[in-house]
């Protein structure tokens, strides 16, 4: 996935992913909070559509 941020160390066992379209990064302070104890990902989605975040996410490699 190319637009994808990276917290902590690895592994990365937890994703946090927003709630819908228009919301990109909106979960940066969660994930920094995260990544204390965790690695994180945060996939920033882009598709205006639910079900196109959703084909982001099962094509994310």
């Amino acid at each position: 996935m190319k637009n994808l941020r990276i917290y902590g160390k690895a592994p990365y066992n937890v994703a946090v992913i927003h709630g819908g379209p228009g919301a990109p990064g909106e979960m940066a302070p969660v994930s920094r909070e995260l990544a204390s104890g965790w690695g994180v990902l945060e996939p920033l989605q882009t598709a205006e559509s639910l079900e196109g975040q959703i084909e982001e996410l099962k094509s994310a490699k």
